[in-house]
């Protein structure tokens, strides 16, 4: 079989630090925006087709290097980071006057995910062309909630766009806004379509998933805070299947899901490196049951300091692991 099957991955679609030349995200005529450079795995500047909408100039890289794994009936694995709708959040012309009773932000906003689509809809066309479709496991989610804050706080014509629905926060906060994103898996040989699950998913749970799908198992000489999907994709049950909580921490914050309730810290004056200014916290735990309050707007930790106490050991030995890790 084609794509994804129990051959594993062809050692040729990644080079030893996990990169494939054929994946390079390239951004086009914004390169320079954030004064940054792209490079390939061996260490030589891309600069060949870097112009134009940078979702098609990053499957325009992609593309051939699938169409050459089927040529030659091999496995391949390959990891697609879209630059859209990231700031600064520029759509070409043919994108924005598709929105013209919007904004100008938000037609390049909009323009950029139609764009990302169109694209994502091309790839896919390749797999069905390719006839590889039906045994290729497909992932795509996004990586965080909205950029900055929302128009809606900031006054009309401010802000970013984009919105977390519901939910608290937005990018940078390790509320439900700023992690809580869709996702869609599509694997038709071994996932019914249109199934839906509301089990709690990270992506550290894509290497275990990854390695289940191609028969392989985990590596012994290292421990996975991921666990495996293939039971939840196929329908299978998940009772008992995540025996670790899930845990985050970024800028000084940290916050810990397990099952229905989570812990969150926010200090005060937490920041992004040494500029941008994040909104400062309380410096206590504050716990929420987020399957009764998704929206996180009932903070119940005085009336469960057991659990409060509970999951905060738990979330010190995770992140005593994680330094242990580093050193």
């Amino acid at each position: 079989d084609e794509g994804v099957d129990d051959e594993g991955v062809d050692d040729e679609a990644v080079d030893d630090e996990g990169v494939d030349d054929e994946g390079v995200d390239d951004e086009g005529d914004n390169v320079e925006e954030y004064g940054t450079s792209y490079w390939n795995e061996r260490g030589e500047r891309v600069t060949n087709n870097v112009s134009g909408d940078d979702s098609r100039v990053i499957i325009d890289r992609v593309v051939p290097f699938i169409e050459s794994a089927a040529r030659e009936q091999k496995p391949f694995y390959a990891v697609v980071w879209y630059h859209a709708p990231h700031l600064p959040v520029v759509a070409g012309p043919k994108y924005t006057a598709m929105y013209p009773e919007s904004d100008p932000y938000e037609a390049h906003y909009f323009g950029c995910i139609t764009a990302m689509d169109e694209q994502l809809g091309r790839l896919r066309s390749t797999l069905r062309r390719l006839g590889i479709a039906d045994n290729t496991l497909v992932t795509f989610c996004s990586d965080n909630g909205p950029e900055g804050a929302s128009r809606k706080v900031a006054g009309a014509g401010k802000g970013a766009p984009g919105s977390a629905g519901p939910f608290r926060g937005r990018k940078r906060d390790l509320y439900e806004g700023g992690i809580r994103v869709p996702a869609i898996i599509e694997w038709p040989t071994r996932i019914s379509a249109g199934s839906r699950t509301d089990f709690p998913a990270v992506t550290s749970d894509y290497v275990p998933t990854f390695l289940e799908a191609i028969g392989k198992p985990l590596p012994s000489d290292r421990q996975f805070d991921g666990v495996s999907l293939i039971p939840v994709l196929q329908l299978r049950g998940t009772e008992h299947l995540r025996s670790r909580p899930i845990a985050f921490e970024f800028a000084g914050k940290s916050a810990l899901i397990d099952n229905r309730f989570k812990l969150i810290r926010c200090p005060h004056g937490a920041k992004q490196g040494n500029t941008a200014i994040l909104p400062t916290g309380t410096g206590q735990y504050e716990l929420y049951d987020i399957i009764a309050d998704p929206e996180e707007s009932n903070d119940i930790a005085a009336d469960h300091r057991d659990i409060v106490d509970h999951m905060s050991e738990q979330l010190a030995r995770w992140q005593a692991e994680c330094q242990h890790d580093l050193e």
